[in-house]
Parts: C-alpha cells; structure tokens; sequence
C-alpha cells in the first residue's frame, strides 16, 4: 500500500550539522497518522553539513538504504 505524506506535515528536527524529517513518527510528540510500514524501521530525509555526520553508532539487524540526491554520503558505523 502507497501513503502519500505531504513534506510540510513531516515531524523535523534541526541540528547545527543535521536537518532531518521524518515520514514515520519518531516520539510522541509526532503526527499520530505517520505510524510506521511493516518492517520498515525509519524512513527519513535528511539533510547533512559538509564534514559532519552521525557520531559512531552501532544497528541491530538493520540495513541501510541511503539515497544521495545532491552531493556524495559516506557511511561507517560498528560493522566497519
């Protein structure tokens, strides 16, 4: 099943190196209706600073999916 979810009602969060949104409801403080899509842990797009990033971090049983639209991502977490 397809769910259309506007930009503008997407739940936000802003740091100096990351503005993120959410598609799926990370607290409960988020839109109620972005429940999350069967296996699909976190859906989110992101915006990252030039030469920063998420600090070291380690997944349980997840795979990242990562799609570049501008730029160039590099990605290292626990697994190497």
């Amino acid at each position: 099943m397809l769910l259309h979810r506007r930009y503008k009602s997407l739940d936000r969060n802003t740091l100096p190196w990351l503005r993120a949104s959410y598609h799926f409801r990370v607290d409960a403080e988020g839109n109620p209706e972005h429940s999350a899509l069967g296996p699909l842990y976190v859906w989110n797009d992101d915006e990252v600073a030039v030469g920063a990033g998420f600090p070291m971090h380690g997944h349980r049983a997840v795979e990242i999916v990562s799609y570049v639209r501008h730029g160039v991502l590099q990605h290292r977490d626990s697994l190497g």
